[in-house]
This record gives structure tokens, C-alpha cells and sequence, in this order.
């Protein structure tokens, strides 16, 4: 009979190939399936990982793979996290379809984890992550030279241009989180590899540079100016100088240069606009969120469920997040659930933190860099709520992991860094 026990370290056998493929499969988006009187859209990533399971679930009981759980501490909250998602979406059953959906992006992120949790793979789950951002900055340069540069013809431009900016994977704003996400983490990998692994990520780079300019989120550019000045006090001590900014800012003058002028002043026009103009029917959304968490303390309105409330406040009756992580997040989940999703996003800043303090080389902080303004940007949206975000937060909770448990207690020289993975 055939023994699902963990096999022999000698007989384990864990797979490279699943993670990108699953990665790259989020860019391809996916198609809308009449369910009843919902029409869901089932993304090809829902497929593959679907598929994933089925086969690596057949070599677990065969004894051919067994996946590395040794994290106990990540995978022990995030199931308690999925129980209380699963807890909320049963006492909420008005529309429990909507929940169900929301837990399913949340027990795929925490699949997506196991799957990337790959001791010896971490130079190739960061590579992967900077040629993902690179791929999605190339898609949205390609969007703008296609088709909409038109807009460019027309009036109130800076308006049309970014209604128009969007891809599979979702809107201008959703996509800017993901690039700020990846953006310095590929400035990392840039800084430290050589030869053409460094031009290839220098070249992921500006690609997700200019994608940034066309998505023209104000609030990710924002987001990733401030962490990089909150982060200056580990860049100093990390050694950067004045070299260091000069190429920075050659290599924006340089993407400027590439973008066209309306471009250009589109991004400036938002900004300025935003900036003259605050968005003051956001705190609309936030006291409601607020006042429906104050109403359901416990097991909230329900996962993803605070979309049918901010409906009611648009005339469009458009379906809306609450605009702000924790919000989110007690408004729709509740004490029982919010706590525990806090706990998880917590342990990976604190773990991302302590990885960069300690070694103050460049991909850890490439990682503190982009998960801290990816933390900013969830301030004002709730990308946490998309899967193809909360599969590349896992992603990257992972090769954290990774970095922190090989160099546990060591500090980084610059001839550790040449041989190991940091």
C-alpha cells in the first residue's frame, strides 16, 4: 500500500518548474463562466494551480514529493487565518458566493507559498519575480504604443489615458502596487548579479519603470518615494553613496527621455490635480467600512462582501474595496479574522526588516524596500484583495524565509553575497 508518511530526505523530490509557471500564468488573466446567475471569472492561474495539486498530490502518495513545511510559524497562522475567512463566509450567507471566491484567492496565495518554499531555488524565485515585473512593464509599454497613445488626439488626456490603462491582470492602480512591489527588488538583483544576469535585470528594471509612468498611480509613485526616504538610514549603513543616486537619477532621466512629452505631463497633471483636489468622498468609504465593522466586531460582513456597501454610495452603484488594508480587513472579516491576517502580514515585515538590518545588502533591501511601499500603497487601496498580488506577496514571504533561515545569525560580507543568494 502505497505510504503518504514524509519519504526520506534522500528520496524528496521538489520541483522547480510549478512556481513560474504559476506566476506567469497570472499574466494571461482569464475569462468569465456563467455560474447560475453569477458569471465569475476563472482565471488560468485558477487552472494551473487546480492542476498543480491534482499531480503533486499524486506523487505525495506515491512517495515522489513531499513539500517543505518546516515554516510552522507562517503556515499555523495562515490556516488559522483561512478558518476564520471560512467561519466569516458561513455566518454571512447573503452573499456567500462573493465569500467563497475571496477565500479561494486567499487558500491559493498560502498554495502558492508551499509551492515556492524551494531551499537552494532562492536565486531562481527572485530572478522569476524580476522578469514577472519586467513582462508586466513590457505588456503596458506595449498597450501604449498600440492603442492607447490615441487618446493623446483628444481632450482631458491625463484622465482618458489612465481609464484606458489596463491589462488581464487588472487596472492602472492594481498593476502600479504589483511594479512598486517588484521595482526595487529587481534594483537588487541588478546591484548584485554580474554580466548579463545584470542586464537582464537592469533591462526588467526599466521596463517596470516606464510601466510605472503609464500606469500613472500617484498614490504607488508616493508610496515608493517614501520608503525609499524612510529606508535611507539602511541604505546609508548599507554603503550608499553619492554614485549610487547619481545612476538612479540617470537612469530616470533616461526613461524620461523614452516617454513621450504628453506622457510626461499626463503624470504631472494627476498628480498636481490630486494634489489641488484631495479625494474627500474617500472618507465616505472609510466610515462606512469603519461603522460595518463596529456592527459585525466578530466575523465581519463577510470576505470580499464590503463591495455590496460602498456600492450604495456611488451613483454607478460601482463595487469598491474600502480603500485601506486594515479597513478592509475588519470591516469584512472581523476581529477573529482581521488578527490573525495582521498577525501573517506582520510576521513577513518584521522577518523582511530583520533579513535587510542584519545583512544591509542589496536584494534584502531591494525586499524591505518594495514590501515597505507596497505597505504604504495599502493605505489608500487593497491590492491584498486581487490574487495575482496576494500570490506574489506569498511569493516573496517565501524567499524571505529562505534568506533568513540560510544566513541565521550571520552577518552578510560582500564575499558571502558573491557566493550565496543574498
Amino acid at each position: 500500500m502505497a505510504n503518504i508518511a514524509q519519504p526520506r530526505p534522500a528520496d524528496i523530490r521538489r520541483p522547480w518548474w510549478p512556481l513560474p509557471l504559476l506566476l506567469f500564468s497570472l499574466l494571461l488573466g482569464g475569462t468569465n463562466v456563467a455560474l447560475s446567475e453569477r458569471a465569475p471569472v476563472i482565471l488560468v492561474f485558477d487552472v494551473v494551480m487546480l492542476a498543480l495539486v491534482c499531480v503533486l498530490s499524486v506523487e505525495m502518495v506515491f512517495g515522489q514529493y513531499w513539500p517543505d513545511l518546516t515554516d510552522t510559524t507562517f503556515l499555523s497562522i495562515a490556516v488559522v487565518c483561512l478558518l476564520a475567512h471560512m467561519m466569516s463566509s458561513f455566518a454571512n450567507p447573503n452573499d456567500i458566493f462573493k465569500s467563497l471566491v475571496s477565500t479561494k484567492v486567499f487558500a491559493f496565495g498560502i498554495l502558492v507559498y508551499v509551492l515556492a518554499f524551494l531551499p537552494g531555488y532562492e536565486r531562481k524565485i527572485l530572478s522569476t519575480l524580476v522578469l514577472f515585473g519586467g513582462v508586466t512593464g513590457l505588456m503596458l509599454l506595449y498597450g501604449f504604443v498600440s492603442g492607447w497613445s490615441a487618446v493623446f488626439e483628444g481632450e482631458d488626456t491625463a484622465r482618458a489615458l489612465k481609464n484606458l490603462v489596463e491589462l488581464p491582470m487588472g487596472q492602472h492602480n492594481y498593476i502600479a502596487a504589483i511594479l512598486v512591489f517588484l521595482f526595487p527588488i529587481g534594483a537588487g538583483q541588478a546591484k548584485r548579479e554580474r554580466g548579463a544576469r545584470r542586464w537582464i535585470a537592469g533591462v526588467a528594471c526599466a521596463f517596470m519603470l516606464l510601466g510605472l509612468f503609464i500606469a500613472m498611480s500617484r498614490g504607488a509613485f508616493l508610496a515608493l518615494i517614501a520608503s525609499a526616504v524612510l529606508s535611507l538610514p539602511l541604505m546609508l549603513r548599507a554603503g550608499l553613496k553619492f554614485k549610487h543616486i547619481a545612476i538612479v537619477v540617470v537612469v530616470l532621466a533616461a526613461v524620461l527621455l523614452l516617454l513621450p512629452d504628453e506622457m510626461v505631463s499626463a503624470n504631472t497633471v494627476l498628480l498636481m490635480e490630486r494634489i489641488n483636489q484631495p479625494d474627500f468622498d474617500r472618507f465616505d468609504i472609510y466610515r462606512l467600512a469603519w461603522n460595518a465593522f463596529l456592527e459585525n466586531p466578530l466575523l465581519g460582513v463577510g470576505p470580499g462582501q464590503i463591495v455590496n456597501l460602498t456600492a450604495a454610495l456611488s451613483i454607478d452603484s460601482i463595487r469598491l474595496t474600502a480603500h485601506n488594508f486594515v479597513l478592509n480587513s475588519l470591516s469584512e472579516l472581523g476581529l477573529v479574522g482581521a488578527i490573525p491576517y495582521f498577525a501573517l502580514v506582520g510576521l513577513v515585515v518584521v522577518r523582511t526588516y530583520r533579513l535587510a538590518a542584519r545583512t544591509l545588502t542589496a536584494v534584502p533591501l531591494g525586499l524591505w524596500v518594495g514590501l515597505l511601499a507596497t505597505m504604504l500603497a495599502n493605505i489608500v487601496d487593497v491590492p491584498f484583495a486581487g490574487q495575482h498580488y496576494l500570490a506574489l506577496f506569498c511569493t516573496i514571504a517565501a524567499l524571505v524565509k529562505l534568506l533568513s533561515r540560510d544566513f541565521q545569525g550571520e552577518a552578510i560580507t560582500p564575499q558571502a553575497e558573491a557566493k550565496g543568494t543574498v
